[in-house]
């Protein structure tokens, strides 16, 4: 029996001493969608039947680490009081966003229950220790370990961040809140029918200031009306966004390729999208 949570917002209460919880129940094939065998590798092919018949019955909670707004620490302790009790601190962690943690949190369940000693998980989640590698084009940081050159030759050292996966404002909105602040969003492509004015209540907040491109441009800057600090003029293609985002930002800012659009307009599918997305950024290289 698993149950988690971050923070103190539960998403529905059970009572631990000391703690709030969300209820967080993980059949196997519920596990299996979380650990695609992409991203997990040999943790997707574990029988998770046998061990959860195996293991004694947990706790398992989540509490985000004093003074940050991503770390955290995940907690696993059994009804038993001389049976498992691990903590796992992740200050850093490698992947964005809470629904991230969660996921870390599943595999880190994972490979303990396999008999994975709880420090190599903790490197292996901890950005400055994993050798973890993200997918393409979902929430994919493209230039860890270089700044790049804006148009005037001004380094900067921002992160580019590759979400083309994200073909709606949904998806777009899970992005926008990975990111606690100064974010320069690439939106645009081919329209689907999305209202954009979903975006309006972190302009200003999680994102400084929005670049539209292609089709949808017009009518993201129409959602976007009462908000025209926040967005800048609109570009035809996403190059020309990007361009643009790069020479607006200082140092410590994300440009974040997260178009909440199809991708027809300019490119063969989000695929295309997003490798023409990284190869652009590492044309900004300073060689």
């Amino acid at each position: 029996i698993m149950h988690g949570f971050l923070d103190s917002n539960p998403i529905r209460g059970i009572k631990l001493p000391g703690k709030r919880t969300a209820n967080l129940q993980l059949s196997t094939s519920d596990v299996l969608t979380k650990l695609p065998i992409q991203t997990y590798g040999a943790l997707a092919n574990l029988d998770f039947d046998t061990l959860a018949d195996s293991a004694d019955i947990v706790h398992i909670w989540m509490e985000r680490l004093a003074g940050k707004s991503t770390g955290h620490k995940l907690h696993i302790a059994s009804v038993d009081p001389k049976g498992t009790n691990i903590e796992i601190e992740v200050q850093q962690p490698c992947l964005s966003g809470d629904h991230n943690q969660f996921n870390i949190a599943a595999a880190s369940v994972a490979a303990l229950l396999d008999g994975m000693h709880p420090n190599i998980i903790r490197a292996q989640w901890n950005n400055n220790t994993t050798a973890y590698e993200h997918l393409s084009h979902r929430l994919e940081d493209v230039n860890l370990h270089f700044p790049l050159i804006d148009s005037k030759g001004v380094q900067k050292n921002v992160r580019a961040i590759n979400d083309s996966k994200a073909t709606n404002v949904e998806s777009t909105l899970v992005a926008v809140k990975s990111f606690s602040h100064s974010i320069r969003l690439l939106l645009g492509g081919e329209p689907k029918g999305d209202y954009y004015g979903q975006l309006a209540p972190f302009l200003g907040k999680n994102i400084c200031r929005v670049y539209p491109f292609g089709k949808a441009a017009p009518l993201i800057r129409q959602h976007l009306s009462g908000f025209e600090q926040f967005v800048a003029p609109s570009s035809p293609k996403l190059a020309d966004a990007a361009q643009l985002a790069l020479d607006e930002s200082t140092d410590g800012d994300i440009v974040l390729l997260s178009p909440a659009c199809a991708s027809f307009d300019e490119f063969k599918n989000f695929e295309h999208r997003g490798d023409a997305f990284r190869h652009w950024v590492h044309q900004q290289k300073n060689n």
